[in-house]
């Protein structure tokens, strides 16, 4: 254990933390700033003190993606001579808050679209001979215009009546997910129009890059990056045996906006197809080619 109470001014009170050489190896160098009634107040001078060991380096199978996108947001090359700083707010909470906001729309339209198939599954005969054989974007419009049908029975009214709220419901979570996407890419085009530029990023995940990256200087190397984002491998060695399996840690939002983007350039562009088949060439599974 080391003991900082002699570096320490010394008052009515005596330091009752101690720091084991494990504790000063996660939080790097600790100064004293000064002394309150009951404890100290310390500063961390390094970003080593939210470093997970679990998860180290980069590894060779990191995607070209990531390091495209580390090389326009940037990472922080000097982190001895900063502080900690949380995250920004300002542009990223604007894209934080529409981001947040638009999941929920997509997250309640899916959950009507299933309650629509639920309700065209139990409707009766005639209104299911009405629907049958069409695409869903062709049940939810048909299910819209249906008018009330005085001649039918009572279940059957009702039922018309449930599936035209459900669809209208439908229609207008979509046209409000819409909204907010166009206000999503109008603000990545203000703040990083360059990172909306590159291969495949479109304005969701353009923004969910920015979300959690927050601001300059937050990530210490391109190794910090890939860790939050779960493209680190984690090595999975045993015996003679050396290998790595897929990260499944690490920020998921951001992992399934890069996971994206690396599907939309593997069919649009040429150089992530021809890493992608190299990787196969030596051996490599889809999952694997796609996630290094």
């Amino acid at each position: 254990m080391i003991d900082y109470s002699a570096d320490l001014p010394i008052t009515g009170h005596q330091p009752s933390r101690t720091l084991s050489q494990s504790q000063i190896h996660l939080t790097g160098d600790i100064r004293p700033c000064g002394v309150t009634h009951h404890s100290y107040a310390w500063v961390l001078t390094t970003a080593g003190a939210r470093r997970n060991h679990c998860r180290r380096g980069k590894g060779h199978c990191v995607t070209m993606l990531t390091e495209s996108i580390e090389g326009v947001i940037g990472v922080d090359t000097h982190r001895d001579t900063l502080l900690i700083e949380p995250r920004q707010r300002g542009d990223r909470e604007a894209l934080r808050v529409l981001m947040s906001t638009r999941a929920g729309a997509v997250t309640v339209r899916t959950a009507a679209i299933n309650h629509l198939k639920a309700l065209i599954v139990s409707a009766p005969e005639e209104l299911r001979a009405e629907l049958r054989d069409r695409t869903s974007d062709s049940q939810i419009d048909y299910c819209a215009k249906l008018r009330d049908r005085p001649a039918q029975n009572l279940e059957h009214r009702t039922t018309a009546r449930a599936m035209r709220s459900t669809a209208r419901r439908i229609h207008a979570l979509k046209a409000e997910a819409n909204e907010l996407e166009r206000g999503i890419a109008r603000l990545v085009g203000q703040t990083r129009p360059d990172l909306a530029r590159l291969p495949g990023v479109g304005p969701i995940s353009a923004a969910q890059v920015l979300i959690s990256w927050s601001h300059p200087c937050r990530f210490r190397s391109e190794a910090a990056f890939a860790s939050l984002a779960g493209t680190a491998p984690i090595p999975a060695s045993s015996g003679p045996t050396n290998r790595y399996r897929l990260n499944r840690g690490g920020d998921r939002q951001l992992n399934r906006a890069l996971h994206t983007t690396v599907l939309t350039r593997s069919r649009t562009d040429p150089a992530t197809r021809a890493y992608i088949d190299r990787r196969l060439a030596k051996g490599k599974t889809s999952a694997t080619s796609n996630a290094a």
